[in-house]
């Protein structure tokens, strides 16, 4: 149709030719379409060309009308459907008609490209010839977040460091009338988010007339966030001593890093054209990747573990990573390859693991018990002696805590030892534990366990069984306390037994009483019947003292003749007494010898604890009242004041 409507003007002249050369000359294409190129900015410029060929062809309507009105009298214009219409009334006529279709035609396309351009995530801007900005579409202001009506320019946008350069720059560009394209930052709204802008425009031409820029405004802030991330990967791969690979489906080298070009011998620029992955995997590596590895990673998205790789030639042990990437149907478009050489791992694990089993071997003679214990109280290594000892399995000690492993009394015994080496101290101590019915002790030591730093990460616990020691001391002990004749305390036995009776008594509020005895005429034995005799006499009757006493009380030989007895819970003199003429009456038996027999007799003193006694003022007592029973004629008891003969 716009064709037929210029042939029909082209015949008339005047003010209606010149709308005419208007109309048609925005019809020319401007270069900015085949600059620019793509479906956005052709969009814009059918949006800009419609408004255009609106407003112009508005103009001729506008033109026609009035020759009409202005029209010779003498050339009449009929009406619509008269028989004679005169040639010029029919052509005004027709044309008007048309015009009035054109241009309803061209509003609506122009509503229809408006929503279009309104509705696309890209912003749109036109300027007139001084680069101002005359005309945005929506997604302009949502991009920039100007609002409509808003002071504020787009050059205000910029962050500040950007702003004088890219002003130049486009005054630059408005000057010359040449393309304007750059990536600009701008902070956008109340929080003055900083965002990455692409901007394209192209100078408009009409004929030689220059009527402004059409542009098109991205975000391109995720797109750039996208491309740094992609650079600083980029960076690290190249940094990286891993080994980074990707390949194609068919396993075609497209990506490798530079540590992985320089193990595979490849230079920084050499083309990987040509090189695939079986150049680096000898031929079991390659059947395990197709049979197992490749199906694994195309099932599963990813597989992980340990290879056999080569480099330069030689093979080494490898920690792979294969990732595949699907395309959006689930075919397998790319494999990605993450490769760290492990052989000095290996070599090293393999070096710890014979040395954890030397050590192991070690422990495992040792015949005391050995374990390690973490910060968290958590058994991490037993030795065989262990097992042994508790009676179970490694299994059901590794990984418990002390509490659980040893239940709550055993532990209450250690948990102070168990902090204190966690705190970082040597502790040694001993402990008795009943072991089938029958006491053992244990002497334990704690060694904290030390990291790089210093700081205490565990103890190791040396359990030592020292039972049979224990006993033989024990032994001595009492060999040393005791009276290897008579079989009962030696002085030195008791006075410790004596002490300990005595701070019993204060901390209970009882009392005792000592006992210090000495048999009468026992030199006449020796001398009569000889020492052999005389040690026959003793032992008899240090049987005969302890017969006369209670069960816990205490009897003792202090040497040649002399004897004594603790006592305990006696709450008068008197009590004491009875026992005392008990021993004087046991010495007036007769003592059978080998050849015949001896009689002898007793003199017995005696003392009960007072308020301030100590055990050396309640000997000094006791020895008193001793003397005091002989000068009274030997064979009795004497308390001080109170004598007592022995009973008959």
């Amino acid at each position: 149709m716009p064709w037929s409507i210029r042939s029909r003007i082209i015949v008339f002249s005047g003010a209606t030719s010149a709308l005419l050369l208007t109309a048609t000359a925005v019809w020319q294409p401007p270069a900015v379409a085949g600059v620019l190129g793509g479906t956005a900015l052709s969009m814009l410029l059918a949006w800009l060309a419609c408004g255009w060929i609106t407003a112009s062809l508005d103009r001729l309507r506008r033109g026609i009308r009035h020759i009409m009105a202005t029209r010779d009298s003498t050339d009449p214009v009929p009406r619509p459907g008269a028989q004679d219409v005169p040639p010029r009334g029919e052509v005004v006529h027709a044309l008007t008609v048309e015009f009035d279709a054109l241009l309803d035609e061209l509003e609506t396309r122009r509503s229809v490209t408006t929503a279009i351009i309104d509705a696309s995530p890209l912003g749109y801007f036109r300027t007139d010839a001084q680069g101002r900005t005359v005309s945005v579409n929506e997604a302009y202001r949502r991009i920039t977040g100007l609002e409509a009506g808003s002071t504020l320019h787009w050059d205000d946008l910029l962050v500040p460091q950007e702003r004088a350069g890219v002003r130049d720059a486009w005054q630059h560009a408005v000057s010359r009338r040449v393309p304007y394209r750059a990536l600009q930052h701008i902070e956008h709204g109340r929080g003055r988010e900083v965002r990455a802008i692409a901007v394209s425009s192209w100078p408009v031409m009409l004929g030689r007339t220059f009527r402004g820029f059409v542009g098109a405004i991205e975000d391109v802030t995720a797109r750039e966030s996208a491309e740094s991330e992609r650079r600083h990967l980029l960076e690290i791969f190249d940094a990286s001593s891993d080994f980074f690979a990707q390949l194609d489906a068919r396993g075609n080298l497209i990506y490798l890093n530079p540590a992985g070009r320089r193990r595979a011998g490849l230079g920084a620029a050499a083309p990987l054209a040509g090189h695939s992955y079986a150049d680096f995997h000898p031929p079991e590596t390659m059947r395990r990747l197709a049979e197992e590895i490749l199906p694994h990673a195309g099932r599963h998205g990813m597989w992980l573990g340990e290879t056999t790789m080569l480099g330069g030639g030689a093979p080494f042990a490898a920690s792979e990573m294969i990732i595949a990437h699907h395309d959006d149907s689930g075919r397998i478009e790319r494999f990605s390859a993450v490769i760290r050489d492990i052989s000095a791992d290996k070599a090293n694990a393999d070096a710890v693991a014979r040395s954890e089993a030397t050590l192991r071997a070690l422990a495992d003679a040792i015949p005391g018990l050995v374990a390690y214990i973490d910060r968290d109280e958590v058994y991490r290594f037993v030795n065989l002696s262990y097992e042994r000892g508790f009676g179970v399995g490694r299994g059901e000690v590794i990984g418990k805590t002390l509490h659980a492993f040893l239940g709550d009394a055993e532990y209450r015994d250690i948990a102070m030892h168990v902090r204190l080496a966690l705190q970082g101290e040597r502790v040694v101590f001993e402990r008795a534990r009943m072991r089938n019915g029958v006491k053992h002790y244990v002497e334990s030591t704690y060694l904290p366990q030390r990291d790089g730093s210093g700081s205490v990460v565990g103890f190791h616990a040396v359990l030592s069984d020292i039972t049979e020691r224990k006993r033989e001391e024990e032994r001595l002990l009492r060999a040393s306390l005791t009276d290897h004749l008579t079989g009962l305390l030696n002085r030195a036995g008791f006075e410790s037994a004596a002490e300990a009776a005595i701070r019993a008594a204060r901390a209970t509020g009882n009392t005792l009483a000592l006992l210090f005895v000495d048999l009468d005429h026992f030199k006449a034995v020796n001398d009569t019947h000889g020492h052999a005799a005389g040690d026959l006499v003793l032992k008899v009757f240090g049987e005969r003292l302890c017969a006369a006493l209670r069960a816990g009380d205490e009897a003792a030989r202090f040497g040649g003749d002399e004897f004594a007895a603790i006592l305990e819970g006696m709450r008068a003199e008197q009590d004491a007494l009875l026992f005392a003429a008990k021993v004087v009456e046991a010495a007036r038996q007769p003592f059978p010898l080998p050849e015949g027999e001896a009689r002898l007799g007793a003199s017995v003193g005696v003392a009960v604890l007072r308020g301030d006694d100590d055990l050396a003022s309640l000997l000094r007592r006791a020895d008193d009242n001793l003397y005091r029973a002989k000068a009274a004629g030997r064979g009795r008891a004497s308390a001080g004041d109170t004598l007592q003969a022995a009973a008959r």
